[in-house]
């Protein structure tokens, strides 16, 4: 009787997730489960494996959008194929020796962002030195960030349609949101003092000097980093999605403050590099060629 109950119960579950995924996804277009199916697996691709298809993702790049030129600079010079040929070759030789640029340019963008919002937090509360009104959120700012939320809330909760959210942010950013945004961080970098402007300044650019270096000398590291992070944020709003649809008590709330996700997604991150890198450790060695034993000379008969 017991195995019976568990079973109704177990066809209970799946009768309500399905009634809830058919209702989450009642008036979208009908490719919409499928991207969010394609896009949490490609974060999981990225979260587990990401390090080791960065290079071939930039090759393969490259030899596209060099056979792209090739193709279009080779009609007064040579034959289509060879231009689309030699374009693909030289491009995609370019995306791979590109590997180390990126990872660089990623990690001093990274390191920068940190660096800056550390010297903030930094002079905020060993020093005091940033004014009251360089905190505060004015009424535009409020009035932006309320409705960005909103149209989180709702894109989450599938009340407004996959072909309207473009649509929705765009009218926003059209609307002045990228200037309010803009003339916040610029009114709160004027009010600071000189002496923390300079702070504030000499530490951005160190930050990103520091991460370039980092990029340049540890590529598969700040690799394994990137991708790990990006991985992990893809699977935190798949599957924050996903239990919003199955009406999971909470996630709605976690949405609403995203907050809130950071301790998971720095703990995802970890776990991510920790399997990149342990998978590229545990690939098997080449065994080196065993050597032919040197034959002992033979002792003199007796």
């Amino acid at each position: 009787m017991e195995s019976i109950e568990q079973t109704s119960s177990h066809v209970e579950w799946l009768a309500g997730a399905h009634d809830s995924f058919t209702h989450f996804f009642e008036g979208v277009t009908p490719l919409t489960p499928w991207v969010l199916a394609f896009g949490t697996a490609l974060a999981f691709l990225l979260w587990l494996k990401g390090s080791g298809l960065v290079r071939p993702a930039l090759t393969l790049t490259g030899a596209a959008l060099g056979a792209a030129a090739g193709g279009a600079l080779a009609t007064p010079i040579a034959s289509t194929f060879v231009g689309l040929l030699g374009g693909a070759l030289i491009g995609g030789l370019a995306g791979y020796l590109s590997f180390r640029i990126v990872t660089a340019g990623v990690a001093g963008v990274a390191a920068a962002a940190i660096a800056l919002a550390g010297s903030v937090v930094y002079l905020d509360r060993h020093e005091q030195s940033i004014p009251v009104e360089a905190k505060a959120l004015n009424t535009s700012e409020e009035a932006v960030l309320s409705d960005a939320t909103d149209l989180w809330r709702r894109t989450l909760k599938g009340e407004i349609a996959a072909t309207d959210v473009k649509t929705e942010s765009l009218s926003m950013i059209d609307g002045g949101a990228a200037a309010v945004l803009r003339d916040g961080v610029k009114a709160r970098y004027e009010a600071l003092p000189e002496k923390s402007k300079v702070f504030v300044s000499a530490a951005t650019a160190v930050g990103a000097m520091g991460g370039i270096l980092l990029g340049l000398l540890f590529p598969r590291g700040i690799a394994s980093l990137s991708t790990a992070g990006l991985g992990a944020a893809g699977l935190l709003v798949g599957g924050l999605t996903i239990a919003i649809i199955l009406q999971t008590p909470g996630a709605s709330h976690a949405a609403a403050e995203p907050a809130r996700l950071l301790g998971p997604w720095a703990f995802l991150t970890l776990v991510g590099i920790w399997l990149q890198r342990s998978k590229s450790a545990s690939k098997p060695k080449q065994p080196a060629h065993a050597q032919a034993p040197v034959p002992q000379p033979c002792a003199p008969a007796a």
